[in-house]
């Protein structure tokens, strides 16, 4: 919590972080938890021949590289060989 670590901080700056004990100001504080879930699904992601069609028609070797290697399913030679 960055807000938590700040204060800390701020009230304890001569002690080492982690002994830094929780000011008073944090104590009615509560930590709140993530209630978003991921909205895509297995289906979403990019198959094989899409990734491919994406690097057969990519105009920069830099965009091919960058994708070849998020997808990691596309070997990096494959990329140098359609440049």
């Amino acid at each position: 919590m960055t807000v938590g670590t700040f204060f800390k901080w701020l009230y304890y700056p001569n002690t080492a972080p982690k002994e830094r004990p929780k000011p008073d100001v944090l104590l009615n504080i509560k930590h709140l938890k993530r209630k978003e879930k991921s909205s895509y699904k297995p289906t979403d992601m990019w198959t094989q021949d899409g990734d491919i069609m994406f690097l057969k028609y990519c105009p920069t070797k830099r965009d091919r590289g960058y994708h070849a290697i998020a997808s990691e399913t596309i070997s990096l030679r494959m990329v140098v060989a359609m440049s």
